[in-house]
């Protein structure tokens, strides 16, 4: 995972590391054992989930990725980065751009967008990106963070 927020083990306050601007990132590249585990998880055949498709440039076929499997990813950075002890995602809104497939190589970056000053409300812009830097995935979401508890440990 990269990221320039503190590691997670060590926040004490909301602010200032939840500032505006502050960003991290989940690389994954995506295999057909995860879609197996996926649809295992989903109580799904895994035919129902896949769909094979040739690429244009190179007309292998790969395995497109369901839509909420990308959306776990950002669940995933976010569960590492911004859900501590006594957190709880409020909102969470996605739009679903172009289709991942097998091979690829997503990267789910979460940037913080606000932080509301009465509350320890943080927004934060959301995104996945495949290896080529085009767009799947944009949407945000709303976090709700502890005030003045202990972060949960990093494991």
């Amino acid at each position: 995972m990269e990221t320039d927020l503190p590691d997670p083990s060590n926040r004490r306050h909301l602010q200032p590391e939840w500032s505006v601007g502050k960003r991290a990132a989940l690389v994954k590249t995506i295999q057909p054992a995860d879609l197996e585990n996926y649809a295992r998880l989903m109580r799904a055949d895994r035919e129902t989930i896949e769909k094979v498709e040739h690429s244009e440039s190179d007309q292998e076929e790969r395995t497109a990725v369901p839509t909420m499997f990308l959306g776990g990813l950002i669940g995933a950075a976010i569960q590492q980065y911004f859900c501590e002890s006594g957190s709880m995602c409020l909102n969470q809104y996605l739009e679903f751009i172009a289709p991942a497939y097998t091979g690829d190589t997503v990267t789910a970056v979460l940037e913080v967008d606000h932080v509301q000053t009465d509350r320890p409300i943080l927004r934060l812009k959301t995104a996945c990106t495949n290896q080529n830097g085009q767009a799947l995935v944009t949407g945000q979401a709303v976090i709700l963070m502890p005030q003045g508890g202990e972060p949960r440990s990093k494991s």
